[in-house]
């Protein structure tokens, strides 16, 4: 929240910190193999040979490293994206912070908070940032709240993440029909859709032309035909973008739980004897998923266009199909199996901006969480 300490430097104990460069990135993308993030099924987050990708999609965002003076080695990271949204009419820029990673050979209890404090001090340049912290996660929960921390987190709204495994094909009613918008002025028909559902969403920014143009050239295999527009009876219904971002970034398992190896392994054994479903990835695998960018239309329609990304899915091999929703906006998918964890915004903000809270208590959010 709000902060009036101004304590830290670039320096703690053994410790650097500072803006990471493009010669860091093969050490980063080290430091993200060594340490999985621990959840209810750890994980890596793969970057693939460049660390950076998000970055330069972003304009302004940066990438914070801890340095071991000794060994000159990085032992920890945070990325510091800067995006842009709209509040009550207001367009707003404002950081989000992920990535968070520290070497586990690393024993200081306080190596992370100084380098979330660094950054506050010298590269918080917005009047609000925040961070998504899965429910579960006690650990980081508690660490978001430390008081040795300049700005200690505040959740400001709850989301609803699924990963929907795509086990079959989906029935879609004969009086719907997918088409995709191959002109301009067919993009601009479903991007004023998609404008018009998320309206009173906060930090939703409405989407244009050049906001499209942008995704075509710096998206690997992006294109219209990642727009699903609903057609019923020639009216326009709903509208869905998808994306694979695994040019990206994608997810690794590093270890799993029990339950989930059983149902893997269940999968797996029926789609080696009959061809059916798909070939899920083992520990050490990567998960092939499609996210779930914007989706608009009524229940009924978003439940329509979400069998078309599960279908789209199962034919491409794909692992899961993933979204984040304000839990306001919760819609139930018609899969067996649907993994659903509570998403936390843990915020932290300027004085200026203490007004602006009051409108997270009544109206939903949307963040598009592709790349993280």
């Amino acid at each position: 929240m709000v902060s009036n300490k101004q304590t830290s430097v670039a320096d703690f104990e053994k410790y650097h910190f500072s803006v990471a460069t493009a010669t860091d990135n093969q050490d980063i993308i080290a430091l993200l193999k060594k340490n999985p993030i621990h959840m209810e099924m750890d994980y890596i987050m793969d970057r693939q040979d460049d660390f950076f990708k998000v970055q330069k999609i972003y304009p302004g965002s940066k990438v914070m490293i801890a340095r071991n003076t000794t060994t000159n080695e990085i032992v920890g990271c945070l990325s510091l994206l800067k995006l842009e949204g709209m509040i009550a009419g207001e367009k707003i820029t404002y950081q989000y912070i992920t990535d968070l990673v520290k070497s586990g050979q690393e024993q200081s209890p306080l190596l992370m908070k100084k380098l979330l404090n660094y950054t506050f001090e010298n590269h918080f340049d917005t009047d609000f940032l925040f961070g998504l912290i899965n429910a579960a996660n006690k650990s980081a929960r508690f660490f978001s709240t430390s008081d040795v921390l300049h700005y200690r987190g505040k959740v400001l709204a709850k989301f609803h993440y699924s990963e929907i495994i795509p086990l079959s094909l989906h029935r879609i009613p004969q009086r719907f029909e997918i088409r995709f918008p191959a002109t301009a002025e067919a993009q601009i028909i479903a991007l004023n859709f998609i404008n018009n559902h998320y309206k009173n969403h906060l930090l939703f920014l409405p989407l244009d032309l050049l906001f499209l143009k942008k995704m075509f050239v710096e998206l690997p295999n992006f294109s219209y035909q990642n727009i699903a527009m609903l057609y019923e009876a020639g009216i326009l219904k709903g509208v869905m973008m998808l994306y694979n971002p695994a040019e990206v970034v994608s997810v690794i398992i590093a270890r799993m739980d029990r339950k989930t190896k059983i149902l893997l392994g269940l999968i797996k054994a029926i789609h080696r004897t009959t061809g059916l479903l798909f070939s899920p990835p083992g520990e050490g695998g990567q998960i092939k998923t499609l996210q779930v960018r914007y989706l608009a239309g009524t229940k009924e329609t978003q439940s329509v266009l979400l069998r078309y990304a599960n279908n789209f899915a199962y034919q491409h091999q794909l692992h899961s199909v993933s979204m984040l929703v304000d839990e306001r906006d919760a819609i139930k998918a018609d899969n067996a199996v649907v993994y659903q964890y509570q998403s936390l915004m843990y915020a932290g903000f300027k004085t200026v901006f203490l007004s602006k809270t009051n409108y997270f208590k009544d109206m939903p959010v949307f963040f598009d969480i592709t790349f993280s």
